[in-house]
């Protein structure tokens, strides 16, 4: 602590804490950055690089500055490609600020180089097992190699968590504890919950049995192994005091893709019709208790990188091939089936999909649109890794559904980063699966996130792929939506008599096939596009008819979407009491439906009506209102709204 405190009264503005796997780096990059949190009044940023993840897959620079730049508030549809636009525009956004960065689990100076900010008033602290010499010979790092503890800090370590006075009737026996240790924190912690629970034994006796177990790794260790020998010894030695049942499932949690996991999805991959919630409560609690499991919140878990290794190492040696699948299996089944009831009450479903895997023997249900969102919240990583792994995997049906099942959610709350990582890991299973169904499915999906970001071009790209399969299936109702999403590119780029033809071409196929969904979209949008073309009686006729058939549905995300176009249609008649009762009621849909980019196109309309009837003031409250709602989003859409506020600038 004195040392990184030199640093920083000294003006560094970079900081490497280096040092072995299990020494405590980022436990205390993390209390130090809380204590010097004040001096960054702009924010702090962090990032788990994942350079040394068990997947082999650390995470990429463009990505990290991906969500480095939403979360300092640049809108995506902004976000360049390429990784040097995207840290060239970091740099910039953080140019006379002050930002704390914690950069945790770094792979290499590489890795760490394009995240770095140019602003002096910004401090970056990075942890890594690598000594980063390329930081601190061409950057200019202050490096602190964390060495472990030493022999009598080690012993004070154990004396305050075993009592002192067991400790004190066995120095001798402390002491060689302490070094069987390694005197690495990560591995004394678990030792001494290991001893505390076996009072009635000789700290002698103890070491000798820890002794007898690194005995034992020293034989089986290769040039592969990860841990230091003595983390292994301690982590095997704890291990093998689990009861079976325990042990069993601190090895299938080797096998779950994502960084945190929840208590049910656990038991999903434990998988036996004997493990209630409330026995693997226990059984995972047994694990937090003995140190090999962190809990971060009622009934949510993570590993330390370590033991994350070491529970997907023992899964491979441990578990038979069979029995690795059967558990992966279940553990994705239980992700598509609990998303798939989550998103159907966010929304109703917009089809019907046939899942994977047996339903989960304990599946998770969802009272209320508020609790699914708050697992989706919470969830949506997690989707896109289990994606991820059920490709790598070969189980492609998993892949691609997963994030088709979780749509509703991406669409509903506008995250795009996940929405388009999942479902290109999904079009690529679907793509080796070779499902053209389930390759036109994800294209169209994908082609919807492009457009929400005004990515036009590429959206009309991806619509006309999935209509192209769509059509060589003979999939008329696929077709029908391809049709129309073309229809809505059409319309957004100012071909609006060709989007009238391709309207009323799918409004057709949903009529053959009685899709109320699809007709009341084809009508909303027919609606809107003749509010276009000037014919304001045909549009507010055939958005209520659209307004019906919402309604008949139960749709609320549909009802309010086609109330701020009849808002918008009357307000263009001349028909404001008309047009001001819809956008108030379009509003309260919105935020009943938690339509937050509904909202702020209410907030919009309803700001663009009272300008125009001389109200500014109120004009301008609305329309700050909407901004902060799409800055939040990283809609597009704020420009407008940013350039209506320019314009009354001043005015009463």
């Amino acid at each position: 602590m004195e040392r990184i405190d030199g640093f920083f009264r000294e003006g560094a503005q970079r900081i490497v804490i280096s040092g072995s796997p299990g020494v405590g780096k980022t436990a205390l990059a993390v209390y130090w950055s809380h204590r010097v949190g004040e001096r960054f009044p702009d924010g702090s940023l962090f990032a788990n690089l994942r350079g040394y993840d068990p997947s082999g897959d650390p995470a990429r620079p463009a990505d990290l500055l991906d969500a480095f730049l939403r979360a300092l508030g640049v809108p995506p549809s902004i976000i360049p490609d390429s990784l040097e636009a995207r840290a060239a525009l970091f740099r910039s956004r953080l140019a006379e600020k002050r930002v704390l960065l914690m950069l945790d689990n770094a792979a290499s100076a590489e890795q760490v180089r394009p995240l770095l900010p140019s602003s002096p008033g910004c401090l970056v602290v990075v942890t890594s097992r690598n000594q980063l010499s390329g930081l601190v010979a061409m950057e200019g790092a202050s490096r602190l190699s964390l060495e472990p503890l030493t022999s009598p800090e080690s012993q004070l370590l154990l004396r305050r968590m075993i009592g002192g006075e067991r400790a004190e009737r066995e120095p001798a026996a402390l002491a060689e504890l302490a070094r069987s240790c390694a005197y690495l924190p990560l591995a004394l912690r678990i030792a001494a919950e290991r001893v505390s629970r076996r009072p009635h034994l000789e700290l002698a006796d103890l070491v000798t049995e820890l002794a007898a177990e690194s005995s034992r790794l020293d034989l089986l260790a290769t040039g592969d192994d990860v841990e230091p020998t003595a983390v292994r010894a301690v982590f095997s030695w704890s291990y093998r005091a689990l009861a079976p049942e325990a042990a069993r499932v601190f090895r299938l949690l080797g096998l779950h893709a994502g960084t945190e996991i929840s208590a049910s999805a656990a038991a999903a991959l434990a998988g036996t019709s004997s493990t209630s919630r409330a026995d693997i409560a226990r059984l995972l609690a047994s694990l937090v208790n003995v140190h090999l499991l962190e809990e971060l919140a009622p009934a949510r878990y993570r590993f330390h990188d370590l033991l994350r290794v070491y529970a997907s190492n023992l899964v491979t040696e441990l578990e038979p091939e069979l029995e690795r699948r059967a558990a992966g299996q279940r553990g994705l089944a239980w992700y598509l089936h609990t998303a798939r009831a989550a998103n159907l009450a966010i929304t109703p479903a917009w089809h019907e999909l046939a899942l994977e895997g047996a339903p989960p023997l304990d599946p998770t249900t969802f009272p209320d649109r508020d609790s699914a969102l708050a697992w989706c919240h919470t969830e949506h990583g997690n989707i896109v890794a289990a994606t991820r792994q059920a490709r790598e995997w070969g189980m492609f049906a998993f892949a691609w559904k997963l994030p088709i099942v979780f749509w509703d959610y991406f669409h509903l709350t506008k995250s795009w980063a996940p929405w388009l990582a999942s479902h290109r890991e999904g079009l690529a299973a679907a793509r080796e699966l070779g499902d053209r169904h389930a390759e036109a499915w994800l294209l169209y999906n994908i082609g919807h996130a492009l457009y929400d970001l005004h990515r036009h071009r590429d959206a009309r790209d991806h619509f006309t792929q999935s209509l192209n399969l769509r059509r060589d299936r003979g999939d008329n109702l696929g077709e029908a939506w391809s049709t129309y999403s073309l229809g809505l590119v059409d319309q957004a780029q100012g071909e609006t008599n060709d989007a009238v033809a391709r309207y009323r071409r799918a409004k057709r196929y949903f009529d053959q096939v009685g899709d109320s969904l699809g007709r009341a979209l084809c009508m909303t949008a027919l609606g809107d596009a003749y509010r276009e073309q000037g014919c304001h009686d045909e549009a507010i006729d055939q958005l209520r008819h659209g307004l019906d058939l919402f309604r008949a549905l139960g749709h609320s995300h549909g009802e309010g979407y086609v109330m701020d176009k009849l808002a918008v249609a009357f307000h263009e008649a001349g028909h404001l009491a008309d047009a001001h009762d819809h956008y108030q009621e379009a509003l309260e849909l919105h935020r009943r439906s938690g339509n937050q980019q509904g909202e702020a196109s209410g907030l919009n309309g309803l700001g663009q009506l009272l300008d125009a009837t001389g109200d500014h003031m109120a004009a301008r409250s609305m329309w700050r209102d909407a901004l902060m709602i799409l800055d939040h989003l990283g809609d597009p859409r704020a420009a407008d709204v940013r350039q209506c506020l320019a314009r009354t600038r001043g005015a009463s």
